[in-house]
């Protein structure tokens, strides 16, 4: 059973959707950024009964599932249909399950988390050493003009600019850091940003790092790396566990030489309209 997740459905909602892994986490935060009221994001609960097994969230055109054993694939893909999804994303297993039943495309990367004391020692993040102005050059720090910060993404990975409007994004990560509900890093070098990262989604137990982006420019000199162990430190003070959903299986083996771990595979499917 499928519910839109306001009215008598809204505090179960709450109360569960951060069961759901990784991607509950995601939806949870989208929850927060957007609420149920201004049209921009829908959100439903998948139910046995009167327990919650599932959540899905529906933003700018994508789908996000977040879902136990217990949910119906069947029942998702046929609500998939009926509300017009054409891609959607979830662990892996879901959205095999799903795909079953739409025969549909999928493509899949790596999840991994913090690894805490298993993590090699000199990828262990620690604080950076102040000094006189507290922002020496070339330390990390929150970033303050946001459009420097697009713009980076943009010079660092061309399809992020082809597929993110400025205005949209912009306002959606503004809103974000008012809240609380995002905090994004610089690191400069001679007054030049030279790289960039962000923890963009969190729930009370977890933290999901993404944005790492450097100057093409500025590439081979351990940016990158620094960049990972002050967002990686920044969430750990937080008391929030850190995440990453990589984009290809390449990027993982930079992220396990940072100290992260395989926790699992994502998966991203297309929704055919002949599929069901």
């Amino acid at each position: 059973m499928i519910r839109y997740a306001g009215g008598e459905w809204a505090a179960l909602f709450e109360a569960s959707v951060g069961k759901f892994g990784i991607f509950g986490t995601k939806i949870y935060s989208q929850y927060q950024t957007y609420g149920l009221s201004d049209g921009v994001l829908d959100l439903w609960l998948l139910l046995d009964g009167d327990r919650a097994v599932g959540a899905v969230s529906r933003l700018d055109g994508t789908v996000t599932l977040a879902a136990d054993a217990a949910a119906d694939a069947d029942e998702l893909a046929a609500f998939l249909a009926a509300v017009g999804c054409r891609s959607y994303e979830g662990e892996r297993a879901l959205c095999e399950r799903v795909n079953a039943v739409i025969r549909g495309g999928l493509r899949s990367s790596r999840i991994l988390r913090w690894g805490g004391r298993s993590a090699p020692a000199d990828a262990r993040p620690a604080a950076a050493a102040p000094c006189a102005d507290g922002v020496p050059p070339g330390t990390a720090a929150p970033a303050e003009d946001l459009g420097a910060v697009y713009a980076l993404l943009c010079a660092a990975d061309p399809a992020f600019a082809a597929r993110t409007d400025y205005v949209a994004w912009l306002t959606e990560v503004s809103h974000k850091r008012r809240h609380g509900l995002a905090d994004i890093y610089i690191l400069k070098v001679d007054e030049r940003i030279v790289s960039t990262i962000g923890i963009y989604f969190k729930d009370a137990s977890r933290a999901i790092l993404a944005g790492l982006a450097t100057d093409p420019a500025c590439r081979g000199r351990g940016y990158a790396r620094r960049m990972m162990a002050h967002a990686t430190n920044a969430a750990l003070a937080q008391g929030l566990e850190p995440w990453l959903l990589t984009a290809e299986d390449g990027i993982a083996a930079f992220h396990r030489a940072c100290g992260y771990e395989d926790a699992g595979l994502w998966s991203k499917g297309n929704f055919r309209e002949s599929s069901l």
